[in-house]
Formats: structure tokens, C-alpha cells, sequence
């Protein structure tokens, strides 16, 4: 389809853009900021814990993977019928359904998002519980889905290989790096991030145009 073409293309650009942000983002003194150090050691425990892990824990994988279709397929206005999850599967059952919410579970970490809405609502104090949390469910999430992210999954072969593998790319992008930068600077520096990720793209899509320009005026100018 055209549209998927055009949003790969989109999501390619994107992508190489919030990477740029994500990189942007590296300081030597991270490790000095408490709550990075707090969210780091908790991403760390829950990356190991899936990878050591996997088989015992695969419940609660399937039951974040059909959770984040059914909050995805409810945010496109769709109407949920049944919702199922075991250890070796699960379903959700739509009256609809598109790539959006067929992927969202490969770059979407609901708990970790669920964190965040109730973050306003915590005292300071339990800010050192919270950080740790947030890291935990974060690279619980990252390690299992990056291992799960297979060609012959439905959701994946429905929206394509190659699609799915830039949307996701660039999606998880935002997703992660929208974290990490809220770990960083709160919430105003989460929605930096999201700023200098558009300043990014509009960078590389000029850089492109421009690149396209010089190739083709000087293929057209003559000879001397």
C-alpha cells in the first residue's frame, strides 16, 4: 500500500531523528543524578530477571502484550469483546483493528506509562521507590519484546516485516526516550525531547531535500 510506504519513510526519518535526541541526551555525570542511578539499577533488575527468568515469568509478559492491544484498540474508538492471557498465549477480540494497535505491545511499555500518570499523585517521599519501579518495568519490557519480536508473530506478519521493524524502531524511540529524558529533567524534559526530536526530523528532511537539490542540478549542468 502507498500509505504504509509513505509512514515507512516517515517512521525511517523519525527513527534516525530521536536517536540523534536519545544520544543527545548522554552526559558523563548521569550516574551522579539520584534518581537516573535509582531507575538505571531497577531497568538492569528487570532486563536480568526476564532473561534469567523467561519461562517463569512468560504470564505476565502475554498479559502486558494483550493488555497494551486492548488499550491501544480503545484508544482507536474500537469496542473490546474478550480479552484472554495464559503463559503460553492470549487474544484480545475487536470490532476492528489496524497497525497501530497490532504493534503497540513491540513499542509501547504500559506499566511504565502507568507509572507516569500516577507520578503527580506521589509524595516526595516515595520517589526513590517510584524511580527504581519505573526502571524495572522499563527493561522488563524492552528485553522481553525485543525477544519476542519475531517474523512469524500475527501481528507482525499482518503489518509487514520490514514495516513493522521502522514503525516500531521509530516509535519505541519516542516511547523509551521519552522516559529516559523524564528520568533526567521531569516531565518539561520529556517534552523537550519530544521538541528537539521534530527539530531533528525537520533537520534530516532538509538535509535530504537539499542533497537531492545538489545532485540534481549538478547532473543537469553542463559540462565545461
Amino acid at each position: 500500500m502507498r500509505w504504509k510506504l509513505v509512514l515507512g519513510v516517515i517512521s525511517l526519518v523519525g527513527a534516525i531523528a530521536y536517536g540523534i535526541a536519545i544520544a543527545g541526551m548522554y552526559d558523563s555525570g548521569l550516574f551522579e543524578v539520584p534518581q537516573f542511578r535509582a531507575a538505571f539499577i531497577g531497568f538492569v533488575v528487570g532486563a536480568l530477571l526476564w532473561l534469567v527468568m523467561r519461562k517463569n515469568l512468560s504470564f505476565f509478559g502475554t498479559f502486558e502484550h494483550e493488555l497494551t492491544h486492548l488499550i491501544f484498540s480503545i484508544l482507536m474508538f474500537q469496542r473490546p469483546s474478550s480479552f484472554y492471557a495464559s503463559e503460553r498465549k492470549g487474544h484480545v477480540s475487536c470490532d476492528g483493528g489496524n497497525f497501530l494497535d497490532g504493534l503497540a505491545p513491540y513499542f509501547f511499555p504500559t506499566f511504565s506509562y502507568v507509572l507516569l500518570g500516577i507520578y503527580p499523585l506521589l509524595r516526595s517521599s516515595a520517589q526513590m521507590v517510584f524511580y527504581p519501579l519505573l526502571g524495572f518495568f522499563t527493561g522488563f519490557h524492552l528485553v522481553s519484546n525485543i525477544m519476542e519480536f519475531e517474523p512469524h508473530q500475527s501481528d507482525i506478519r499482518k503489518a509487514g516485516v520490514i514495516f513493522s521493524v521502522l514503525f516500531c524502531t521509530f516509535a519505541g524511540a519516542v516511547a523509551f526516550g521519552f522516559i529516559l529524558a523524564f528520568v533526567i529533567s521531569g516531565f518539561r524534559g520529556g517534552l523537550d525531547f519530544l521538541m528537539i526530536g521534530l527539530q531533528n526530523i525537520a533537520d534530516v528532511v532538509v538535509g535530504a531535500l537539499r542533497l537531492i537539490w545538489h545532485g540534481i542540478t549538478g547532473f543537469a549542468s553542463p559540462a565545461e
